[in-house]
Protein backbone atom coordinates (compact mmCIF):
# COMPACT_ATOMS: atom_id res chain seq x y z
CA UNK A 1 0.00 0.00 0.00
CA UNK A 2 1.50 3.46 -1.31
CA UNK A 3 1.89 5.94 1.38
CA UNK A 4 1.10 10.03 1.25
CA UNK A 5 3.29 12.10 4.13
CA UNK A 6 0.99 14.81 4.69
CA UNK A 7 1.71 18.02 7.26
CA UNK A 8 -0.60 19.37 10.05
CA UNK A 9 -0.88 22.04 10.39
CA UNK A 10 1.35 24.36 7.55
CA UNK A 11 2.61 27.29 8.26
CA UNK A 12 0.47 30.27 7.90
CA UNK A 13 -0.51 31.68 4.37
CA UNK A 14 1.21 28.08 2.86
CA UNK A 15 -2.04 25.77 3.62
CA UNK A 16 -3.45 24.27 0.65
CA UNK A 17 -6.18 22.26 1.88
CA UNK A 18 -7.59 19.96 -0.87
CA UNK A 19 -11.45 19.49 -0.59
CA UNK A 20 -12.83 15.91 -0.04
CA UNK A 21 -14.51 14.01 -2.48
CA UNK A 22 -17.24 12.29 -0.41
CA UNK A 23 -17.83 8.60 -0.63
CA UNK A 24 -21.06 6.95 -1.51
CA UNK A 25 -22.49 5.00 1.43
CA UNK A 26 -25.31 2.56 2.08
CA UNK A 27 -26.92 1.59 5.54
CA UNK A 28 -28.82 -1.98 5.94
CA UNK A 29 -31.55 -2.85 8.26
CA UNK A 30 -30.06 -3.69 11.16
CA UNK A 31 -30.05 -7.29 12.90
CA UNK A 32 -32.09 -7.93 15.81
CA UNK A 33 -30.94 -10.72 17.92
CA UNK A 34 -33.00 -10.50 20.55
CA UNK A 35 -35.26 -8.13 22.66
CA UNK A 36 -36.38 -5.19 20.39
CA UNK A 37 -39.31 -5.09 18.17
CA UNK A 38 -38.77 -4.55 14.10
CA UNK A 39 -40.62 -1.44 14.58
CA UNK A 40 -38.13 -0.46 16.72
CA UNK A 41 -35.22 -1.85 14.64
CA UNK A 42 -36.76 0.37 11.79
CA UNK A 43 -36.40 3.27 13.58
CA UNK A 44 -32.60 2.97 15.15
CA UNK A 45 -31.64 2.19 11.23
CA UNK A 46 -33.22 5.26 10.04
CA UNK A 47 -31.53 6.78 13.46
CA UNK A 48 -28.38 6.20 12.22
CA UNK A 49 -28.71 7.00 8.76
CA UNK A 50 -30.08 10.57 9.45
CA UNK A 51 -26.77 10.95 11.92
CA UNK A 52 -24.66 9.98 8.75
CA UNK A 53 -26.71 12.35 6.85
CA UNK A 54 -26.27 14.83 9.66
CA UNK A 55 -22.68 14.39 9.99
CA UNK A 56 -22.04 15.65 6.04
CA UNK A 57 -19.19 13.76 5.67
CA UNK A 58 -20.72 10.97 3.61
CA UNK A 59 -23.07 10.47 0.56
CA UNK A 60 -25.81 8.39 1.81
CA UNK A 61 -28.63 7.03 -0.30
CA UNK A 62 -31.62 6.96 1.25
CA UNK A 63 -33.88 4.01 2.64
CA UNK A 64 -36.38 3.81 -0.26
CA UNK A 65 -33.67 4.67 -2.99
CA UNK A 66 -32.16 1.77 -1.62
CA UNK A 67 -34.97 -0.39 -1.17
CA UNK A 68 -36.00 0.51 -4.80
CA UNK A 69 -32.47 -0.36 -6.61
CA UNK A 70 -32.25 -3.61 -4.93
CA UNK A 71 -35.40 -4.63 -5.95
CA UNK A 72 -34.88 -3.22 -9.68
CA UNK A 73 -31.38 -5.45 -9.57
CA UNK A 74 -33.31 -8.77 -7.93
CA UNK A 75 -31.17 -8.76 -5.23
CA UNK A 76 -32.97 -11.63 -2.61
CA UNK A 77 -31.95 -12.38 0.83
CA UNK A 78 -33.52 -14.55 3.18
CA UNK A 79 -33.33 -12.59 6.71
CA UNK A 80 -31.11 -9.87 7.51
CA UNK A 81 -28.20 -8.49 5.61
CA UNK A 82 -25.60 -7.88 8.38
CA UNK A 83 -23.41 -10.72 6.76
CA UNK A 84 -19.80 -9.18 4.82
CA UNK A 85 -21.06 -11.25 2.50
CA UNK A 86 -24.94 -9.78 2.21
CA UNK A 87 -23.72 -5.80 2.90
CA UNK A 88 -21.26 -6.50 0.07
CA UNK A 89 -23.42 -8.09 -2.77
CA UNK A 90 -25.89 -5.34 -1.98
CA UNK A 91 -23.39 -2.47 -2.01
CA UNK A 92 -22.33 -3.92 -5.67
CA UNK A 93 -25.90 -3.43 -7.02
CA UNK A 94 -25.94 0.17 -5.05
CA UNK A 95 -22.52 1.06 -6.36
CA UNK A 96 -21.83 2.61 -3.50
CA UNK A 97 -18.05 2.25 -1.71
CA UNK A 98 -19.19 1.39 1.51
CA UNK A 99 -21.63 -0.49 3.73
CA UNK A 100 -22.84 -0.02 6.97
CA UNK A 101 -24.51 -2.89 8.84
CA UNK A 102 -24.36 -4.95 12.47
CA UNK A 103 -26.92 -6.26 14.97
CA UNK A 104 -28.26 -4.76 18.22
CA UNK A 105 -29.11 -7.61 21.14
CA UNK A 106 -30.60 -7.19 24.23
CA UNK A 107 -29.40 -9.52 26.91
CA UNK A 108 -31.11 -9.14 30.28
CA UNK A 109 -30.76 -5.04 31.31
CA UNK A 110 -27.89 -4.80 28.85
CA UNK A 111 -28.12 -3.57 24.95
CA UNK A 112 -25.32 -5.12 22.65
CA UNK A 113 -24.75 -2.30 19.50
CA UNK A 114 -22.24 -4.20 17.01
CA UNK A 115 -21.65 -2.22 14.19
CA UNK A 116 -19.48 -2.34 10.78
CA UNK A 117 -18.57 -0.45 7.62
CA UNK A 118 -17.26 -2.86 5.03
CA UNK A 119 -15.45 -1.81 1.98
CA UNK A 120 -17.26 -3.23 -0.77
CA UNK A 121 -14.46 -3.58 -3.19
CA UNK A 122 -12.05 -5.49 -0.93
CA UNK A 123 -14.82 -7.14 1.19
CA UNK A 124 -12.71 -6.10 4.28
CA UNK A 125 -13.87 -4.34 7.35
CA UNK A 126 -12.58 -0.82 7.94
CA UNK A 127 -14.41 0.14 11.09
CA UNK A 128 -16.38 -1.60 13.72
CA UNK A 129 -18.35 -0.26 16.62
CA UNK A 130 -19.04 -2.18 19.94
CA UNK A 131 -20.51 -1.18 22.68
CA UNK A 132 -22.86 -2.19 25.34
CA UNK A 133 -25.88 -0.19 27.17
CA UNK A 134 -28.11 -0.15 29.89
CA UNK A 135 -31.57 1.63 29.83
CA UNK A 136 -34.47 1.57 28.07
CA UNK A 137 -34.86 1.43 24.04
CA UNK A 138 -34.62 5.49 23.60
CA UNK A 139 -30.63 5.19 24.87
CA UNK A 140 -30.03 3.13 21.60
CA UNK A 141 -30.82 6.62 20.31
CA UNK A 142 -28.30 8.52 21.29
CA UNK A 143 -26.51 4.82 20.81
CA UNK A 144 -26.82 5.55 17.00
CA UNK A 145 -25.64 9.06 17.15
CA UNK A 146 -22.27 8.23 19.60
CA UNK A 147 -21.49 5.55 16.38
CA UNK A 148 -22.18 7.61 13.73
CA UNK A 149 -19.64 10.08 15.13
CA UNK A 150 -17.04 6.96 15.66
CA UNK A 151 -17.35 6.42 12.30
CA UNK A 152 -16.98 9.67 11.24
CA UNK A 153 -15.64 13.43 12.37
CA UNK A 154 -17.45 16.37 13.03
CA UNK A 155 -16.05 19.14 14.86
CA UNK A 156 -18.91 21.32 16.62
CA UNK A 157 -16.78 24.16 17.89
CA UNK A 158 -15.80 26.83 15.39
CA UNK A 159 -12.55 26.80 14.04
CA UNK A 160 -10.09 29.72 14.88
CA UNK A 161 -8.18 31.69 12.68
CA UNK A 162 -4.85 30.18 11.15
CA UNK A 163 -1.96 30.35 13.63
CA UNK A 164 1.46 30.99 12.31
CA UNK A 165 3.30 29.69 14.98
CA UNK A 166 2.06 25.74 14.77
CA UNK A 167 4.38 23.55 14.27
CA UNK A 168 3.94 20.85 11.31
CA UNK A 169 2.91 17.39 12.18
CA UNK A 170 3.65 14.80 9.37
CA UNK A 171 1.93 11.45 9.28
CA UNK A 172 2.75 9.09 6.85
CA UNK A 173 -1.06 7.45 5.18
CA UNK A 174 -2.34 5.14 3.12
CA UNK A 175 -2.86 7.17 -0.06
CA UNK A 176 -5.94 6.33 -1.26
CA UNK A 177 -7.39 7.01 2.29
CA UNK A 178 -5.64 10.65 3.16
CA UNK A 179 -8.24 12.45 0.58
CA UNK A 180 -11.27 11.31 2.64
CA UNK A 181 -10.29 11.77 5.77
CA UNK A 182 -8.16 15.05 5.14
CA UNK A 183 -10.26 17.41 5.83
CA UNK A 184 -11.34 16.11 9.21
CA UNK A 185 -8.37 15.80 10.44
CA UNK A 186 -7.85 19.27 9.49
CA UNK A 187 -10.43 20.58 11.62
CA UNK A 188 -9.66 18.31 14.61
CA UNK A 189 -6.02 19.98 14.69
CA UNK A 190 -7.27 23.25 14.60
CA UNK A 191 -9.72 22.52 17.33
CA UNK A 192 -6.85 21.00 19.26
CA UNK A 193 -4.75 24.46 18.46
CA UNK A 194 -6.94 26.78 20.64
CA UNK A 195 -6.16 24.40 24.13
CA UNK A 196 -4.80 26.42 26.72
CA UNK A 197 -1.28 24.79 27.99
CA UNK A 198 2.27 25.48 26.81
CA UNK A 199 3.04 24.54 23.09
CA UNK A 200 5.25 21.38 23.97
CA UNK A 201 2.21 20.01 25.93
CA UNK A 202 -0.21 21.28 22.71
CA UNK A 203 1.82 19.32 20.35
CA UNK A 204 1.98 16.43 22.48
CA UNK A 205 -1.67 16.55 22.36
CA UNK A 206 -2.45 17.57 18.57
CA UNK A 207 0.14 14.01 17.64
CA UNK A 208 -1.33 12.04 19.97
CA UNK A 209 -4.88 12.90 19.62
CA UNK A 210 -5.05 12.77 15.92
CA UNK A 211 -3.35 9.17 15.39
CA UNK A 212 -6.12 7.94 18.32
CA UNK A 213 -8.47 9.26 15.68
CA UNK A 214 -6.69 7.62 12.48
CA UNK A 215 -6.09 4.32 14.60
CA UNK A 216 -10.18 4.32 15.77
CA UNK A 217 -11.02 4.19 12.49
CA UNK A 218 -8.84 1.33 11.37
CA UNK A 219 -6.04 3.19 9.56
CA UNK A 220 -2.19 2.47 10.37
CA UNK A 221 -0.16 5.82 11.25
CA UNK A 222 3.22 6.19 10.48
CA UNK A 223 4.21 8.85 13.06
CA UNK A 224 7.30 11.27 11.49
CA UNK A 225 9.53 13.31 14.12
CA UNK A 226 8.58 17.14 13.46
CA UNK A 227 11.66 18.93 13.36
CA UNK A 228 12.51 20.55 16.87
CA UNK A 229 9.64 18.37 18.21
CA UNK A 230 10.36 17.11 21.68
CA UNK A 231 9.02 13.70 22.13
CA UNK A 232 10.43 10.24 23.74
CA UNK A 233 13.73 8.97 23.46
CA UNK A 234 14.49 5.90 22.77
CA UNK A 235 17.29 4.47 25.52
CA UNK A 236 17.13 0.66 25.49
CA UNK A 237 15.32 -3.12 25.21
CA UNK A 238 15.08 -4.12 28.68
CA UNK A 239 15.59 -7.48 29.90
CA UNK A 240 11.87 -8.63 29.38
CA UNK A 241 12.03 -7.75 25.86
CA UNK A 242 9.97 -4.40 25.82
CA UNK A 243 11.44 -1.41 24.37
CA UNK A 244 12.02 2.01 26.93
CA UNK A 245 12.22 5.50 26.11
CA UNK A 246 13.06 8.77 28.50
CA UNK A 247 10.42 11.57 28.68
CA UNK A 248 12.67 14.53 27.97
CA UNK A 249 10.25 16.95 29.68
CA UNK A 250 10.11 15.50 32.84
CA UNK A 251 12.54 12.30 32.42
CA UNK A 252 10.28 9.87 33.02
CA UNK A 253 11.26 6.28 31.42
CA UNK A 254 8.32 4.88 29.61
CA UNK A 255 7.86 1.38 28.69
CA UNK A 256 5.75 0.36 25.17
CA UNK A 257 3.19 -1.66 25.39
CA UNK A 258 2.39 -3.40 22.33
CA UNK A 259 -1.07 -3.43 20.56
CA UNK A 260 -3.22 -6.72 21.46
CA UNK A 261 -5.71 -8.06 23.61
CA UNK A 262 -5.32 -9.19 27.58
CA UNK A 263 -7.46 -10.53 29.76
CA UNK A 264 -9.24 -8.02 32.84
CA UNK A 265 -10.78 -8.44 35.58
CA UNK A 266 -11.71 -11.45 37.52
CA UNK A 267 -14.45 -14.00 38.16
CA UNK A 268 -13.33 -15.29 41.69
CA UNK A 269 -12.87 -11.73 42.63
CA UNK A 270 -15.72 -9.03 43.93
CA UNK A 271 -18.36 -7.57 42.24
CA UNK A 272 -16.45 -4.59 40.80
CA UNK A 273 -14.16 -7.51 39.35
CA UNK A 274 -16.64 -9.41 37.72
CA UNK A 275 -16.63 -10.12 34.89
CA UNK A 276 -13.22 -11.58 33.58
CA UNK A 277 -13.16 -10.41 29.85
CA UNK A 278 -11.10 -9.64 26.78
CA UNK A 279 -10.31 -6.53 26.00
CA UNK A 280 -7.70 -4.97 23.21
CA UNK A 281 -5.20 -1.95 23.45
CA UNK A 282 -3.70 -0.10 20.85
CA UNK A 283 -0.07 0.13 21.13
CA UNK A 284 0.55 3.00 24.00
CA UNK A 285 3.75 3.83 26.80
CA UNK A 286 3.37 3.62 30.20
CA UNK A 287 5.67 4.99 33.28
CA UNK A 288 8.10 2.43 34.20
CA UNK A 289 8.14 4.05 37.92
CA UNK A 290 5.57 5.84 39.81
CA UNK A 291 6.34 9.54 39.48
CA UNK A 292 8.74 10.69 42.53
CA UNK A 293 9.23 13.38 44.56
CA UNK A 294 12.39 14.91 42.46
CA UNK A 295 10.09 15.14 39.67
CA UNK A 296 7.30 16.35 41.17
CA UNK A 297 9.37 19.38 42.86
CA UNK A 298 10.86 20.55 39.29
CA UNK A 299 7.37 20.73 38.15
CA UNK A 300 5.99 22.37 41.28
CA UNK A 301 9.27 24.81 40.67
CA UNK A 302 8.95 25.45 36.68
CA UNK A 303 5.05 26.59 36.82
CA UNK A 304 4.46 27.50 40.54
CA UNK A 305 1.69 25.34 41.09
CA UNK A 306 -0.08 24.93 43.86
CA UNK A 307 -1.22 21.32 44.89
CA UNK A 308 -5.04 20.98 46.24
CA UNK A 309 -3.97 20.56 49.77
CA UNK A 310 -1.03 22.95 50.18
CA UNK A 311 -3.29 25.85 51.24
CA UNK A 312 -5.38 23.35 53.90
CA UNK A 313 -1.66 22.02 55.60
CA UNK A 314 -0.93 26.22 55.52
CA UNK A 315 -4.29 26.96 57.18
CA UNK A 316 -3.95 24.17 59.84
CA UNK A 317 -0.34 25.91 60.85
CA UNK A 318 -1.48 28.82 60.48
CA UNK A 319 -3.96 28.62 63.46
CA UNK A 320 -2.36 25.68 65.27
CA UNK A 321 -4.62 22.51 64.51
CA UNK A 322 -3.57 19.59 63.91
CA UNK A 323 -2.43 18.27 60.56
CA UNK A 324 -1.78 14.57 60.35
CA UNK A 325 -4.89 14.21 57.96
CA UNK A 326 -3.80 17.30 54.99
CA UNK A 327 -0.40 16.75 55.24
CA UNK A 328 1.12 18.48 52.13
CA UNK A 329 3.40 16.23 49.03
CA UNK A 330 6.47 17.80 50.00
CA UNK A 331 5.51 16.74 53.94
CA UNK A 332 4.07 13.38 53.90
CA UNK A 333 3.74 11.65 57.62
CA UNK A 334 6.83 9.49 56.73
CA UNK A 335 10.42 10.86 56.12
CA UNK A 336 10.92 10.93 52.48
CA UNK A 337 14.29 11.23 49.87
CA UNK A 338 13.81 12.82 46.44
CA UNK A 339 13.66 9.28 44.45
CA UNK A 340 10.56 8.47 46.87
CA UNK A 341 7.11 8.21 45.07
CA UNK A 342 5.44 10.84 45.46
CA UNK A 343 2.03 11.00 47.76
CA UNK A 344 -0.39 13.16 49.07
CA UNK A 345 -1.58 14.35 45.58
CA UNK A 346 -4.67 14.42 44.42
CA UNK A 347 -6.30 13.42 40.96
CA UNK A 348 -5.77 16.97 39.82
CA UNK A 349 -2.35 17.32 40.71
CA UNK A 350 -1.42 14.05 39.40
CA UNK A 351 -3.48 15.47 35.64
CA UNK A 352 -1.81 18.50 35.56
CA UNK A 353 2.21 17.39 36.63
CA UNK A 354 0.99 15.01 33.12
CA UNK A 355 -0.44 18.25 30.90
CA UNK A 356 3.18 19.83 31.91
CA UNK A 357 5.62 16.88 31.07
CA UNK A 358 3.12 16.06 27.73
CA UNK A 359 1.77 12.54 29.25
CA UNK A 360 -1.18 11.73 30.71
CA UNK A 361 -2.37 9.38 33.22
CA UNK A 362 -3.24 5.68 32.11
CA UNK A 363 -6.67 4.64 31.84
CA UNK A 364 -7.66 1.62 34.26
CA UNK A 365 -7.45 -0.83 31.17
CA UNK A 366 -3.79 0.19 30.44
CA UNK A 367 -2.48 0.09 34.30
CA UNK A 368 -3.97 -3.53 34.34
CA UNK A 369 -2.34 -4.46 31.31
CA UNK A 370 1.26 -2.94 32.18
CA UNK A 371 0.93 -4.82 35.82
CA UNK A 372 -0.88 -8.02 34.21
CA UNK A 373 0.19 -9.29 30.83
CA UNK A 374 -1.60 -11.28 29.28
CA UNK A 375 -1.83 -14.51 30.98
CA UNK A 376 -4.68 -13.91 33.93
CA UNK A 377 -1.67 -13.59 36.73
CA UNK A 378 -2.73 -12.61 40.29
CA UNK A 379 0.51 -10.59 40.86
CA UNK A 380 2.67 -8.86 38.67
CA UNK A 381 5.42 -11.68 39.42
CA UNK A 382 2.78 -14.78 39.53
CA UNK A 383 -0.15 -16.03 41.02
CA UNK A 384 1.46 -17.28 44.44
CA UNK A 385 1.54 -14.24 47.08
CA UNK A 386 5.04 -13.82 48.40
CA UNK A 387 5.35 -10.59 51.59
CA UNK A 388 8.79 -10.01 50.20
CA UNK A 389 8.14 -9.33 46.54
CA UNK A 390 7.08 -6.00 47.32
CA UNK A 391 6.29 -2.82 50.11
CA UNK A 392 3.02 -4.06 51.71
CA UNK A 393 1.82 -4.09 55.11
CA UNK A 394 3.87 -6.74 55.63
CA UNK A 395 6.75 -6.75 58.68
CA UNK A 396 8.68 -8.78 56.59
CA UNK A 397 9.51 -6.31 53.54
CA UNK A 398 11.79 -3.86 55.29
CA UNK A 399 9.89 -0.57 54.97
CA UNK A 400 7.48 0.81 57.50
CA UNK A 401 5.89 2.99 55.02
CA UNK A 402 6.90 3.86 51.37
CA UNK A 403 10.51 2.81 49.65
CA UNK A 404 12.40 4.44 46.85
CA UNK A 405 10.78 3.55 43.67
CA UNK A 406 12.41 0.23 42.30
CA UNK A 407 13.34 -1.31 45.35
CA UNK A 408 11.32 -4.47 45.27
CA UNK A 409 13.23 -6.28 42.40
CA UNK A 410 10.34 -8.96 42.76
CA UNK A 411 7.69 -6.64 42.25
CA UNK A 412 8.52 -6.29 38.25
CA UNK A 413 5.41 -6.91 35.82
CA UNK A 414 5.83 -9.06 32.64
CA UNK A 415 6.93 -5.54 30.77
CA UNK A 416 9.22 -4.18 33.30
CA UNK A 417 6.94 -1.70 35.33
CA UNK A 418 7.88 -1.92 38.97
CA UNK A 419 5.65 -1.14 41.76
CA UNK A 420 2.56 -2.03 40.67
CA UNK A 421 1.92 -4.45 43.72
CA UNK A 422 2.83 -2.06 46.09
CA UNK A 423 4.63 0.44 47.30
CA UNK A 424 1.66 3.18 47.21
CA UNK A 425 -1.43 3.00 44.85
CA UNK A 426 -1.90 4.93 41.65
CA UNK A 427 -4.60 7.16 40.41
CA UNK A 428 -5.92 6.09 36.80
CA UNK A 429 -7.90 8.49 33.98
CA UNK A 430 -10.88 7.24 34.10
CA UNK A 431 -14.30 7.57 36.36
CA UNK A 432 -14.76 4.83 39.04
CA UNK A 433 -17.86 2.92 38.12
CA UNK A 434 -18.44 -0.47 40.54
CA UNK A 435 -20.59 -1.70 37.67
CA UNK A 436 -17.91 -0.80 34.60
CA UNK A 437 -16.92 -4.60 33.40
CA UNK A 438 -20.94 -5.17 32.58
CA UNK A 439 -21.15 -2.84 29.98
CA UNK A 440 -18.14 -1.10 28.83
CA UNK A 441 -16.29 -0.99 25.91
CA UNK A 442 -14.15 -3.83 25.26
CA UNK A 443 -12.21 -2.18 22.20
CA UNK A 444 -9.58 0.88 23.92
CA UNK A 445 -12.11 1.38 26.85
CA UNK A 446 -11.94 4.73 28.77
CA UNK A 447 -14.17 4.08 31.26
CA UNK A 448 -17.71 5.84 32.18
CA UNK A 449 -18.43 9.47 31.08
CA UNK A 450 -18.77 10.32 34.52
CA UNK A 451 -19.00 9.59 38.04
CA UNK A 452 -18.30 11.03 41.69
CA UNK A 453 -14.55 9.38 41.72
CA UNK A 454 -11.62 8.37 39.80
CA UNK A 455 -10.31 4.88 39.66
CA UNK A 456 -7.36 4.01 42.05
CA UNK A 457 -5.61 0.90 41.37
CA UNK A 458 -2.60 -1.33 43.11
CA UNK A 459 -1.78 -2.24 46.67
CA UNK A 460 0.25 -0.17 49.09
CA UNK A 461 2.51 0.10 52.23
CA UNK A 462 -0.65 0.30 54.23
CA UNK A 463 -2.47 -2.76 52.82
CA UNK A 464 -1.59 -6.17 55.23
CA UNK A 465 -3.69 -8.08 53.38
CA UNK A 466 -3.11 -10.29 50.47
CA UNK A 467 -6.25 -9.20 48.54
CA UNK A 468 -5.80 -5.57 48.41
CA UNK A 469 -2.19 -6.59 46.08
CA UNK A 470 -3.91 -8.55 43.38
CA UNK A 471 -3.68 -6.42 40.22
CA UNK A 472 -7.47 -7.01 39.45
CA UNK A 473 -8.37 -5.26 42.98
CA UNK A 474 -10.69 -2.37 41.65
CA UNK A 475 -11.08 -0.49 45.69
CA UNK A 476 -14.53 0.61 46.54
CA UNK A 477 -15.33 3.99 46.57
CA UNK A 478 -18.53 4.89 48.75
CA UNK A 479 -17.71 8.95 49.53
CA UNK A 480 -18.08 11.00 46.84
CA UNK A 481 -15.46 13.81 45.92
CA UNK A 482 -12.21 11.97 46.73
CA UNK A 483 -10.36 13.07 43.92
CA UNK A 484 -9.42 15.91 45.66
CA UNK A 485 -8.56 14.24 48.91
CA UNK A 486 -4.79 13.19 48.78
CA UNK A 487 -3.34 10.38 50.82
CA UNK A 488 -0.14 9.25 52.25
CA UNK A 489 -0.13 6.03 50.20
CA UNK A 490 -1.42 7.39 46.94
CA UNK A 491 0.72 8.51 44.16
CA UNK A 492 0.47 8.16 40.03
CA UNK A 493 2.94 6.99 37.04
CA UNK A 494 2.46 8.66 33.59
CA UNK A 495 1.25 6.90 30.23
CA UNK A 496 1.10 8.39 27.13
Amino acid sequence: MKKAGFLFILAFGLIGWAQAQKLTVSVMDLNVTEGLSAKEVMMLTDKLLNEFVSQGVYKVIERSKRDEILKEQGFQQSGACDATSCLVEAGQYLGVQKMFGGTIGRFGAVFAVELRMIDVKTGEIDLAFSKKYTGDVSNLLDAMKEAAVSFTYRKSEPSPSPDNKRKAIKFDLPQELSAEYYKNVRELDEYLCTLQTDSLTKRNIRRESIAEWLTERGIKVEKSEIENEKSLIYIKTNENGYKEFRNEKDGSILIEIPEGSFFMGANDGEENEKPIHSVYLVKYFIGKYEVTVSQFSEFVKATGYKADNDDSYEEHIKHGYSTEFCNPWYKPKYQQSENYPVVNISWNDAKAYCDWAGLRLPTEAEWEKAARGKDKRKYPWGNKWNNTKCNSGSKDDGFLYASPVGSFKGDLSPYGCYDMAGNVSEWCNDWYDENSYKYFNTNNPKGPERSHNRVTRGGSWADNNTISHIITKRPKIERPGLIRIPSSNLGFRVAR
